[in-house]
């Protein structure tokens, strides 16, 4: 019964764990044991734990053009998170190190865009691992300039309990609300996420 209405997981969250215990059935599945360990708890407001694996390809004759456009193009089909350094290649010239943050069942079709955009001829896997992240939503904050009202998308991350851990204003809506209201970017973004602070969820 669990097993249908639960979701699994890859590893335990992180708990203060009040009880646990062990329970065996009395029918043997034959490729594993039929046993169940329950585990109850309280949430320790931690970061969500997600597996991923890294891919990463130097280059020494992208274009601007297309290292411009790489991002785009890679988080379309699964990327999580895209990197370009600089970097200094065979007989010192200068190139790129490209890095791309992905989910392992992802991974194929990433790699296979990064050499499909690029040309490089080999895409490098440093293995499953895991990273650590907050949970991320999009509210809406509106402040008043000068008699004016503006809408502004303010990123929110909080632990698993709910804690804020940051509020930042969604950079092109501040861009946007500075331009017509003649701000600078700056202080339209601090006053949106100001207005979301006084009143979030508004």
């Amino acid at each position: 019964m669990l097993a249908h209405h639960a979701a699994g997981v890859d590893a335990l969250p992180g708990l203060r764990v009040e009880a646990q215990g062990w329970g065996a059935g009395a029918a043997s599945p034959g490729d594993r044991p039929n046993a169940l360990r329950a585990v109850a708890g309280e949430s320790g407001g931690d970061l969500r734990r997600e597996s991923i694996t890294v891919l990463e390809t130097n280059l020494d004759d992208a274009a601007p053009e297309v290292l411009g456009s790489l991002h785009e193009r890679l988080r379309e089909v699964g990327a999580r998170d895209v990197s370009v350094l600089p970097a200094t290649m065979k007989k010192s010239r200068p190139g790129h190190l490209v890095k791309v943050v992905v989910r392992p069942d992802h991974a194929d079709r990433v790699a296979r865009a990064l050499a499909e955009e690029t040309g490089t001829l080999g895409v490098r896997e440093h293995g499953a691992g895991h990273r650590w992240v907050a949970e991320r939503r999009v509210e809406t904050a509106e402040i008043d300039v000068d008699g004016e009202t503006f809408e502004v998308a303010v990123k929110i991350a909080t632990d698993t309990d709910g804690r804020l851990l940051d509020a930042s204003a969604e950079h092109e809506d501040a861009l946007a609300v500075a331009r017509a209201a003649e701000l600078p970017v700056r202080e339209a973004a601090r006053r949106a996420e100001a207005a979301w602070r006084d009143d979030p969820g508004q």
